[in-house]
């Protein structure tokens, strides 16, 4: 008996399934599915009727109705015969709750017929502040309980949207300061001068930092600080400057009654870092938005003094460069060669009897920024068969024909800076050219410095 009616129980129940199924079908796209405590999760719904006939259709939930909030737009959904429609569904805690993900069940049911509904699931996720919130809290190095002391705070936020509402506690046994609300939409920074008030303890003691929203308490961070003994200290300093020096002395007397721990700070520059020396080594240096900090920390006794010198000398360096730039310049002007001479050949013709006409132009160029004079220049070609001819404005002052060749020689008295030569001839040379025939360099000499300088041409081929 208890077999039959378990097996009927089944029975209808998957009738219903099926009949849900094939009537009503639900699906949803995410919207927004991770979201802090106090905003809405949103998804967008579709809802089909697969019946030959219109209907409406409600959502409502039978077992989450206390725990969560929901809100459909619009809330009776009127669906024709075999035709669907979206809807947009947001839902919050109805009151807050732990980060954590979360399933909330929904009915979806007809106005016509109670028995066709569907259950539809959505998974959301509620995410905690301290993952979405990043707190930076920067504290002064030593607490002064007899002056202000600037707190600051940093909020940065990679949450998804803008979050309302959001302030700063700051709580101890000696203080209870809160800063004005803000929307944190990316970061914002709140500063608070504390003072610590009359009959403050030497001691570590708790500060607690509160980030709230709304008014209620989302965050909730812990830490110790230390309130050193008060103390008069006083500091001096005396800077000095030169040609490419500059010297810095800072002088801090404790004249407390008490231990006072203090601290020297100094900012340079890689290249400042380089060329500047300290009388004290400094406890720490770190690399700061491309600048190097250097930090002096030391405790002072009552009448105790601390003398930090910080000296950038820079004038070794300028001497050594300009000492090096001044070598080269020397050097380049004393092995530099002021003329420049360029062989061309112009044009080559051939004869039937085997004789090669060919025409030559020398350029001559003084590049120098000064006169150059008694100027020698030899030019030569071999297998020469008679003298060569045609010269230009410039004559050889010598030809000389020789069993190795023709050469020839022009005696320049000067040339001017910046101008340029040009010496032309044509010669005559006895040579069949298959291929290519080199062509010797032409030369010139002169003196500079009382050194004498020789200086050949570019090769030239002649090509058949």
């Amino acid at each position: 008996m208890k077999k039959s009616i378990m097996i009927l129980v089944l029975v209808i129940l998957s009738s219903y399934s099926v009949f849900a199924h094939d009537d009503l079908i639900v699906t949803h796209e995410i919207v927004q599915d991770k979201v802090l405590n106090g905003d809405e999760f949103v998804f967008k719904v579709n809802i089909e009727n697969k019946q030959n006939v219109s209907d409406t259709f409600r959502f409502y939930s039978p077992t989450t109705f206390w725990e969560w909030i929901f809100n459909i737009e619009p809330k009776q959904i009127k669906l024709d015969a075999e035709s669907s429609d979206d809807v947009v569904l947001k839902l919050e805690p109805y009151d807050g709750k732990d980060p954590g993900n979360y399933a909330i069940t929904l009915n979806i049911v007809s106005n016509n017929d109670s028995e066709i509904l569907t259950e539809h699931s959505f998974d959301v996720e509620i995410l905690d502040y301290n993952d979405v919130i990043d707190v930076d809290l920067e504290l002064p190095k030593v607490i002064d309980v007899d002056e202000d002391n600037l707190f600051r705070i940093s909020l940065t936020s990679n949450y998804w949207k803008s979050i309302p509402n959001i302030s700063v506690n700051f709580k101890s046994d000696y203080f209870d300061e809160t800063g004005k609300s803000h929307d944190l939409v990316d970061e914002f920074e709140n500063e608070f001068l504390i003072n610590f008030g009359q009959n403050v303890e030497v001691a570590d003691i708790n500060l607690q930092t509160n980030v709230y929203r709304d008014g209620k308490l989302v965050i909730e961070k812990t830490q110790k600080i230390s309130i050193a003994p008060s103390g008069d200290v006083q500091e001096v300093g005396t800077p000095e400057s030169g040609f490419l020096r500059s010297k810095e002395t800072i002088e801090k007397i404790n004249n407390g009654n008490s231990v006072s721990y203090e601290s020297v700070t100094k900012k340079l520059t890689y290249f400042q870092k380089i060329f500047t020396s300290f009388n004290e080594e400094p406890s720490s240096i770190e690399k700061v938005d491309g600048y190097y900090l250097h930090e002096w920390s030391f405790s002072l006794n009552s009448g105790e003094g601390k003398v930090i010198s910080i000296e950038s000398d820079y004038r070794k360096f300028v001497l050594g460069s300009v000492m090096a730039i001044l070598l080269i310049w020397l050097l380049f002007a004393y092995f530099k060669t002021d003329l420049k001479l360029t062989k061309r050949i112009t044009s080559v013709q051939h004869s039937n009897e085997g004789v090669s006409t060919i025409s030559i132009l020398l350029i001559l160029k003084n590049k120098g920024l000064t006169k150059i004079r008694d100027v020698k220049l030899m030019d030569g070609m071999v297998n020469v068969v008679e003298k060569p001819g045609k010269f230009g404005s410039i004559q050889p002052s010598r030809i000389i024909k020789a069993e190795k060749g023709t050469k020839m020689m022009w005696h320049i008295p000067e040339i001017e800076a910046g101008s340029e030569l040009f010496i032309s001839y044509t010669v005559k040379v006895k040579a069949k050219v298959i291929g290519s025939l080199f062509v010797p360099n032409a030369i010139v000499k002169y003196i500079k410095n009382k050194r004498r300088r020789l200086i050949k041409s570019n090769p030239v081929k002649i090509f058949g």
